[in-house]
C-alpha cells in the first residue's frame, strides 16, 4: 500500500443475535430512554412511545423496550413536536 492510498474497514467488536434494532435515530445514545414516533399499524397517525435503548453502532440501535419486531418509528429529528403525543401523517 503506497502513502497516499486509503483504506477503508469495518471493526466487528461484538456480534448479536436476536435482537431488536431500528436505524440511530438524531437523539439516539446508548442506554438511554427516548420518545419515538411509533407509526399505527393502518399507517396514519404516529404516536409518541418510551422506547428504552441498549447498546448502539454508528448507524443502528438496539431496543430494549417499547417497541416490537415489525413496529416502524420515525428516526429524524422531532423536536419541533415536542409537547405533541400523536402526529398525523400525509
Amino acid at each position: 500500500m503506497q502513502p497516499a492510498e486509503q483504506l477503508d474497514g469495518i471493526i466487528e467488536i461484538e456480534r448479536l443475535g436476536s435482537v431488536v434494532c431500528v436505524g440511530r435515530p438524531v437523539s439516539g445514545q446508548a442506554e438511554s430512554e427516548v420518545s419515538l414516533f411509533r407509526v399505527e399499524p393502518d399507517g396514519h397517525p404516529a404516536v409518541r412511545t418510551k422506547v428504552l435503548f441498549g447498546r448502539s453502532s454508528v448507524n443502528v440501535i438496539e431496543i430494549r423496550s417499547g417497541l416490537q419486531p415489525g413496529d416502524r418509528v420515525i428516526v429524524s429529528d422531532m423536536s419541533a413536536y415536542k409537547g405533541v403525543d400523536r402526529v398525523t401523517l400525509r
